[in-house]
């Protein structure tokens, strides 16, 4: 039995790395041609079995139980509904179901070392996806192109928080400082190429943040690390020197960039999709219009598809305000808990959320809830201290 455990427990942890992996560039994941269904669709049906037999077989803390299961239900209830009343489910979002399920059933087995092993992937992830914005944004078609339909630019913002607040326990310092500084190089490059205005946003002031917590700091000159300095000197030598090559390309980048703010931060179409998704949460206050496709007239008389890009919207249009009012229950239980740890990295993961939900899918996208992942895993900060002094 023992080993059949341990089996459990070492599958999880496999698949939660190459979902991690996968979740930003999920698009460009081939299907396999005999089922014609996504291989990442198949890594996520795996991971909800696992996570399944987790609850069957592990013990979970009560209370985060308790309140996921009540969160989950909302939306398996208004899941339910739209299948019995309006006979119609986008299948995309049946599989996102089932991917949130297994974020917010979490094993409370994974320690320190397994958060830092997270960590890494979510860090390789970025040079993965930062390989791939470059070529879908410049070299494949030549010129510069935006890659924000391909590759999740949300990545970017998770990598930075975990770049400028997350402490490493179990690997070497210098390594890991030699990744950090890779892992913003690439973030930098899926944000310039995803040229997402909300994501830009946050991403400066994220830094923005970092600085003032450097200069508010009593011993901020003692704590200066050489070995960091040079790290920190060499690879801004290394971008002014890939600025200077890739000049006229970068000049290009930035003005593409600088266009997509003319607007604002929300378009005119981003503001016709608000108004279309509260439209559908007035047809049913409760349990919301279903989780089946929904398209709109666009400015340009175009029929659009309903893409949930504000999620506050789009839970009370879909799930209506049974599943909206767990959500923010949810998310209040997580706050709270994290207030009463004192775990500062959980308030900014859980600002970054709420922030890329006014604009974005939040989770109704893999990538955020991954952030979500990361904020229940990190809330069991105390509890692995305890077991690894214990053992």
């Amino acid at each position: 039995m023992t080993k059949f455990l341990n089996f459990i427990k070492k599958t999880y942890k496999l698949l939660l790395y190459i979902i991690v992996l996968l979740a930003p560039i999920y698009r460009l994941v081939p299907s396999l041609p005999i089922l014609n269904i996504s291989i990442f669709s198949l890594v996520l049906v795996a991971f909800f079995l696992v996570t399944f037999l987790n609850i069957l077989l592990f013990k979970f803390e009560a209370k985060r139980f308790i309140i996921s299961l009540i969160f989950f239900s909302a939306l398996l209830t208004s899941f339910i509904y739209s299948v019995l009343v309006y006979k119609s489910v986008n299948s995309g979002m049946f599989i996102l179901l089932m991917f949130l399920f297994s974020i917010l059933f979490c094993p409370d087995y994974l320690e320190n070392r397994d958060k830092d092993n997270v960590v890494l992937s979510f860090f390789a992830s970025s040079w993965f996806s930062g390989i791939f914005s470059v070529y879908y944004g410049f070299l494949k078609n030549g010129g510069v192109k935006r890659t924000g339909g391909i590759i999740d630019g949300s990545l970017c913002i998770v990598v930075l928080c975990l770049i400028l607040f997350y402490e490493f326990k179990n690997y070497n310092k210098k390594m890991i400082n030699v990744l950090r500084f890779l892992s913003f190089f690439s973030s930098l490059i899926i944000l310039g190429f995803g040229m997402s205005r909300t994501r830009i946003v946050i991403f400066f002031l994220l830094i923005l943040l970092k600085g003032m917590q450097k200069v508010l700091s009593f011993n901020l000159l003692s704590t200066i690390n050489v070995n960091k300095f040079y790290i920190g000197l060499f690879s801004f030598v290394g971008i002014i020197f890939v600025c200077m090559i890739f000049s006229n390309q970068i000049s290009q980048l930035l003005y593409v960039i600088g266009t997509r703010f003319d607007e604002g931060t929300v378009d005119l179409t981003r503001n016709i999709e608000i108004n279309y998704g509260l439209n559908l949460f007035r047809k049913n206050y409760f349990l919301g219009s279903g989780w089946g496709d929904f398209y709109y007239i666009d400015q340009y008389n175009s029929e659009v598809l309903y893409n949930n890009h504000c999620f506050y919207v789009a839970i009370l249009a879909r799930g209506g305000l049974l599943s909206f009012l767990c959500f923010c229950i949810y998310i209040l239980y997580l706050l709270v808990d994290s207030i009463k740890e004192k775990n500062r990295i959980n308030y900014i993961l859980i600002t970054c959320v709420l922030l890329l939900s006014l604009a974005n899918a939040g989770l109704f996208n893999y990538t955020i809830c991954l952030f979500m992942f990361l904020i229940i895993l990190f809330l069991k900060e105390k509890t692995s201290s305890q077991n690894l002094q214990l053992s």
